[in-house]
């Protein structure tokens, strides 16, 4: 029998479904919990507002605000930190979904200034078997000029370990959809390179800043995802005109609409799939 190698990264979450560990087991991943909303709550940018006339392919999606609590994340030229401005962009998309797709499930892995998991967040989305999960950050350098924005899917899962047949058994007879569950995290993140995609042509229509390009990232919440999951790095804090445009609510509003132009681009993209397998049966 050949050797068979399995991604080393499936591991970590298929053992620790094995104990029962549920997101819902955590401290302060309410996503009902009520906050004040943020200055840029209500303003609507360029986006057309339409009335969908058929249902969308997605179900859930989970948005991270990245950072949070005394993890407080980059530290801007405006001396306001990065957990203060991811949270009311990701309320904000969360809102604005909920109107546009009411029938989809929005949930956030924290609608508070909490310290919250890296491990936690991504939970959730897998708990949920969410259709996208999505991480806000704003980024830092330690060169001033450095400007634009970048998405993240996950870092190549070709690294594996070698499993001798009589190892490999052994796990099958523990977990027996090991190899499904490894066929899902490889469609999950091929999506996830998709929507990537999506979200930089979206903020490049929008924004005249640097495309930055989509990029391999070795994170935690992207490489123990078991669904399509980005981290989106909007914007650096750091640069003189940047850092101080991203304060601000219209333009927190803008990346809010970008940001649901690429989610309607990936429904889109996923219906059509979805129909073509239908068709192909």
């Amino acid at each position: 029998m050949s050797t068979k190698c399995v991604s080393f990264a499936v591991f970590a979450p298929l053992l620790v479904a094995l104990f029962g560990v549920s997101a819902t087991a955590h401290a302060g991943l309410d996503p009902a919990s009520a906050v004040a909303r943020s200055g840029v709550q209500g303003i609507v940018g360029a986006r057309l507002e339409t009335r969908r006339l058929w249902p969308p392919a997605l179900r859930r999606i989970v948005i991270d605000p990245g950072h949070g609590g005394s993890n407080e994340g980059a530290l801007g030229i405006g001396e306001i930190h990065e957990k203060h401005l991811t949270l009311p962009i990701a309320m904000h998309l969360a809102d604005r979904l909920r109107q546009e797709y009411p029938d989809v499930e929005v949930v956030l892995t924290r609608s508070s200034d909490l310290d919250l998991g890296l491990s936690e967040r991504i939970e959730v989305a897998n708990a949920l078997d969410a259709d996208l999960f999505i991480s806000v950050h704003l980024n830092a350098a330690p060169n001033p000029n450095a400007v634009g924005f970048e998405t993240y899917w996950v870092a190549d899962l070709s690294p594996t370990i070698s499993l001798e047949h009589g190892f490999l058994q052994g796990f099958l007879e523990i977990l027996p959809d090991l190899p499904q569950r490894c066929a899902q995290r490889r469609e999950a993140a091929e999506r996830a390179r998709e929507f990537a995609e999506l979200v930089q042509s979206a903020l490049s229509t929008r924004f005249d800043s640097t495309n930055r390009g989509v990029k391999r990232g070795n994170y935690t919440v992207l490489r123990r995802a078991n669904v399509p999951a980005v981290v989106i790095e909007l914007g650096f804090l750091t640069h003189s005109e940047e850092g101080l445009s991203v304060i601000e609510p219209n333009r927190q509003a803008l990346y809010v609409d970008a940001l649901l132009d690429a989610i309607e681009g990936f429904d889109e993209e996923l219906a059509a799939d979805r129909h073509q397998a239908i068709a192909m049966q």
